[in-house]
Formats: C-alpha cells, sequence, structure tokens
C-alpha cells in the first residue's frame, strides 16, 4: 500500500460511500461546469483586441456599409461582429455555423493559399466585400500578402501591421503590395 493505514483513512472521509453515490458524480459534474464557465468568460473578457485592431474595427464600422461582408482569420471574426458590428465569415464562435467546414477552407484558401483564382471564386460566393489582413510575418512574402500584388485588392485601411482591403472584382483597383511595401521582393519564398 502506498498510503499507510489507508482503509482507515477511507472509513473516516466516506470515501467508499461517496464513490458509490451516483447524486455525489453529479455535483462535481456541474461544480466542474461551472469553474469551467466562469475561466471561459474570465479568460474572453481578460484578453480585448489591441489598440491597433479596435481602431481598425472602428473605421470598418465607420467607413463601411452595414451589409458588408468581412474575412479574417477566425480569430478575429468576433471583433468584427462585436465592435465593427458587420458580418464575418467565420469566427471563434463559429463552431455551430452553417457549412463551418467550408468556411474555414475559404479562410486558409484566403489567407494561407497561392491561388488567386480560386480565391477570388469563393470570396464571390460568399458575398465577401473586404479582407481584414492582421500582417503577422513579413520574413515570407507568402498566402494573402502574395496576392496584394493583383489589382484585385485595393488598400483602403492601414493602422500599424493591420490592413483593409476592399475587393475589386473587376481588377481594377491599384495594387498595394505588401511584399514589395515591407520585404522589397516581388518573388514568392518556400518555406517548405
Amino acid at each position: 500500500k502506498v498510503i499507510p493505514h489507508w482503509e482507515e483513512v477511507s472509513e473516516r472521509l466516506y470515501l467508499k460511500q461517496l464513490m458509490n453515490n451516483p447524486q455525489i458524480w453529479l455535483y462535481l459534474l456541474f461544480a466542474y461546469l461551472a469553474f469551467l464557465g466562469t475561466a471561459s468568460i474570465l479568460l474572453a473578457t481578460s484578453m480585448p483586441p489591441s489598440a491597433e485592431t479596435y481602431d481598425t474595427m472602428v473605421w470598418l464600422k465607420e467607413n463601411t456599409p452595414e451589409d458588408s461582408i468581412i474575412i479574417a482569420y477566425w480569430e478575429d471574426g468576433h471583433w468584427i461582429t462585436g465592435i465593427a458590428g458587420r458580418k464575418n465569415v467565420i469566427d471563434a464562435y463559429a463552431e455551430y455555423a452553417p457549412d463551418i467546414d467550408e468556411r474555414y477552407k475559404l479562410m486558409q484558401i484566403v489567407f494561407e493559399g497561392a491561388d488567386l483564382g480560386k480565391t477570388l471564386n469563393y470570396l464571390e460566393d460568399y458575398g465577401v466585400d473586404y479582407v481584414y489582413f492582421p500582417m503577422f510575418n513579413t520574413k515570407y512574402c507568402t498566402g494573402f500578402a502574395y496576392k496584394t500584388r493583383y489589382p484585385y485588392f485595393e488598400l483602403v485601411h492601414r493602422d500599424g501591421m493591420k490592413f483593409i482591403y476592399k475587393i475589386n472584382y473587376e481588377g481594377t483597383a491599384e495594387p498595394t503590395d505588401l511584399c514589395e511595401m515591407f520585404m522589397g521582393t516581388h518573388e514568392e519564398i518556400d518555406v517548405a
């Protein structure tokens, strides 16, 4: 035995009765869920958006039509809904959204993929008007940063490293190439 006198300890604490009582397990489950819910709320409310993100969301609210649809990384989508008051394609609370797998795939194609044609087709299918792009990595010219060299994306707002691009499906926009701006290159770098 690891603990000497375990039988005596378990009898004094009524552990055998507790282990065999389903009501106790139910109470423990409710206590755990209450703790988990409280911790989730505290975590969500203790991580406000950065000043750049907040200012960019306010800009979206004040400078875009109310029926605009914005695409962003899933973790920023709730700021678009909550602060900017605009529809988003996907957000962190979208686990029960219609076609969530398709929406996640769209987000990956837009932000991580290299296929411009597929990107534009998906964006048009979802009626997306703007792209919110927080540029995290200026080392590699890939994904959406690479696509900004094409005349389908018009830079309409910038706050630090937070960018808003309006989608121009006709391809007549004046491109603002993030790769050229930050890396001085037009070469896509393979990060395999």
